[in-house]
């Protein structure tokens, strides 16, 4: 893959400068340019997507889009982080950028022409997850069907907070039939984004409790903040389980070993640094498990089987699974 890669960058050493200048002259790229780039872009995986733009610091934008595959943005990753410094003339980026020009076109969808300055979208702001939930309506919803509603719905909301935009700040999106009570216009979502952007910490630690087939608690602290767009390349997950020394009949810690299990926690924080990335932890049948989102280089995996090797009172358990999409997440909701 990292061939295809370099090939691609290799090709586009010379056919960048005639893409910027089909650009400049405000022209249409040639059917031919287009199918290299198609070529060059399937060569490094099927299912990855591009798009051209205006760059941030140069004149030009290249996206190479993953459409929320975590595998492929990975591979996209990898691909930027090859590409050439900016000189003015491209940025290169792994997601589809806001464009609120954009939201003043009319596209046509399923043969009802949809004129994007219609668009509503009703905000509910989550902030315990440091996000809101979102649902878009068009006069001519009613027309199309929900698949191609939420077709115009995350067209829309990428051109006006762009892709990764969307996944850091929103959480449920949805689209409605009936204009909902209090919506906005699209631009009104780019102002509550910045305002949650502005308040954000990126730690908003939530306890749940549940109940085991026994009847016995499970607890469980999880950062409901962290977002996965933030730690692309933490893509392996770290389950640590360590066993209660004294727990009670109920299977938790008394209160001075639940000390004791804090301070494990942050010399494990501190120990791993910037390879690993905490999630959260659960304490059930006298065990307390933590997780975390690492690197995939083995410096964290490195380290904390130092941590175990040198810590057996605590009769340490390690599991490793690689998971880019971070779906050992979803089971806390």
């Amino acid at each position: 893959m990292s061939d295809a890669i370099g090939e691609f960058w290799n090709w586009w050493s010379s056919a960048g400068a005639v893409f910027a200048a089909a650009f400049d002259l405000r022209t249409a790229p040639t059917e031919g340019m287009v199918d290299d780039l198609n070529a060059h872009v399937e060569k490094i995986a099927e299912g990855l997507a591009w798009e051209f733009g205006p760059g941030t610091t140069a004149r030009h934008g290249l996206s190479l889009t993953s459409l929320g595959d975590p595998e492929l943005r990975l591979l996209a990753e990898a691909w930027r982080m090859q590409a050439p410094p900016s000189d003015g003339t491209w940025d290169y980026f792994t997601a589809r950028q806001a464009h609120p020009g954009e939201l003043t076109l009319t596209l046509n969808f399923g043969g009802v022409d949809i004129d994007y300055a219609r668009l509503v979208v009703a905000l509910t702001p989550d902030e315990a997850r440091e996000r809101i939930d979102v649902a878009l309506w068009h006069p001519l919803f009613s027309e199309i069907d929900e698949a191609l509603q939420r077709q115009v719905a995350f067209l829309a909301l990428d051109a006006a907070i762009g892709e990764d935009g969307v996944e850091r700040w929103l959480g449920a999106i949805d689209t409605a039939v009936d204009e909902p009570e209090g919506a906005v216009l699209l631009g009104g979502l780019r102002d509550a984004v910045a305002a949650m952007q502005a308040q954000s910490t990126g730690e908003r630690f939530a306890v749940l409790r549940g109940q085991l087939p026994t009847g016995l608690p499970v607890f469980a602290a999880v950062n409901f903040a962290l977002k996965r767009v933030d730690y692309l390349l933490y893509a392996m997950h770290a389950q640590l389980t360590v066993v209660l020394q004294a727990p009670n009949e109920h299977g938790l810690p008394a209160q001075a070993e639940g000390e004791q299990l804090a301070t494990v926690e942050d010399e494990l924080t501190a120990m791993l640094g910037a390879q690993a990335v905490f999630l959260g932890r659960e304490t059930y049948e006298g065990k307390r498990i933590f997780h975390w989102f690492a690197l995939e280089d083995g410096t964290a995996h490195a380290a904390l089987d130092a941590w175990c090797a040198a810590h057996p009172a605590w009769q340490p358990a390690l599991q490793w699974q690689r998971d880019p999409g971070w779906q050992v997440a979803r089971k806390f909701g």
